[in-house]
């Protein structure tokens, strides 16, 4: 999975505006907890769900950074989880 889409502050336009970043994903099977993501096996770019904060985690320099809030219905969120199991 590519993401490509960031918000960042324009001061001069003095509003959000749409950044393009670039980052690969690989996303793997989400998991319950953040004590249940694997500390070992894992490659930079690995992205994983926490379920229980939906957060998303990826791995880069031996350790899961969060990325982040998802921000999405249960049944959407649902949906993705069991696409990626």
């Amino acid at each position: 999975m590519l993401v490509t889409l960031k918000k960042t502050w324009d001061a001069q336009l003095g509003q959000m505006v749409n950044t393009t970043v670039s980052l690969e994903l690989n996303m793997k099977s989400a998991v319950n907890s953040y004590n249940n993501l694997p500390l070992a096996g894992d490659l930079d770019g690995d992205a994983r769900i926490v379920l229980d904060t939906k957060q998303i985690y990826v791995w880069k320099n031996g350790t899961w950074n969060t990325q982040g809030h998802i921000d999405m219905d249960t049944d959407l969120l649902q949906a993705m989880i069991q696409s990626l199991s």
